[in-house]
This record gives structure tokens, C-alpha cells and sequence, in this order.
């Protein structure tokens, strides 16, 4: 393996990685050997490594394989279950909103009870007095 090589497949990293096939790793040994600068990249490397440990910022990650393991998957049909009973429950919410004929400020004072809509409801309310007071 020549630098140019060593240096466009990312040798010392996969090199410490232990990434490489042994023929290939035999082969890069032998070069950084010689190499004063793949020398430096692989104690370079190292040495980052091995601080990183030190600090604990490395965890050991489960691999793809073991991720998740010890835990159930959810069945599908729990999951359609759970959606169609969503879907039951948001229906009758719309049925009940419908049945009872709340009107617009009704539901406004439920969302934004504030001062305006309350009093805009107690005008409307002592109109509806006055006009029924008055007989017409």
C-alpha cells in the first residue's frame, strides 16, 4: 500500500476501527511503518480516541442487530385499535357538538372567555329582555 492509497481509503482510521481485511491490515502495517506521516495519522487517531473514552462521551451503543432487544414489537392489530377507538371517540364528539345545538358564542366563551365575548353576551341577553318586555 503506497501513501496516496493509505491516505484515500481512510487507512489508519479503519486501521483502529478494525475495518480492515487482515491481507489489507498487513499491508498498511507495513507502510506506516515506514511512513512518518500514516504514522502520525494512526497515533493521531489514537490518541483522539482515548481521550474521547477518557472523558466518557463514548457509550456503548447496541448494535443494529440488539437494538431493541428484550422488548416486545406492539401487534398491528392492537395498533388498528387503537385508531379505530380514536376515530369512535372523535365522531361522537362531533355527534354531541352537533345534538346540542351549542351556538357560535357558546363555544367562544368555552375556547376564549374573555371580557369582550362575555359582555357582548350579557348586551345580547338585555336586548332579548328589553324586546320581550316590550311585548313585541
Amino acid at each position: 500500500m503506497d501513501h496516496d492509497q493509505a491516505q484515500a481509503t481512510n487507512a489508519a482510521e479503519r486501521y483502529l476501527l478494525g475495518e480492515m481485511s487482515e491481507p489489507e491490515r498487513f499491508d498498511f502495517e507495513s507502510h506506516y511503518f515506514e511512513c512518518k506521516e500514516c504514522a502520525g495519522d494512526v497515533r493521531a487517531v489514537h490518541a483522539f480516541a482515548e481521550g474521547v473514552k477518557a472523558e466518557g462521551q463514548v457509550a456503548d451503543l447496541p448494535s443494529e442487530k440488539h437494538a431493541g432487544a428484550g422488548r416486545r414489537p406492539v401487534p398491528r392489530w392492537l395498533l388498528a385499535l387503537a385508531a379505530g377507538l380514536g376515530l369512535v371517540a372523535l365522531v361522537f364528539n362531533f355527534l354531541d357538538i352537533m345534538a346540542h345545538g351549542r351556538s357560535e358564542s357558546e363555544l367562544l366563551t368555552e375556547l376564549a372567555p374573555d371580557e369582550t365575548v362575555t359582555s357582548l353576551r350579557e348586551t345580547k341577553d338585555e336586548l332579548v329582555a328589553a324586546v320581550r318586555h316590550r311585548g313585541v
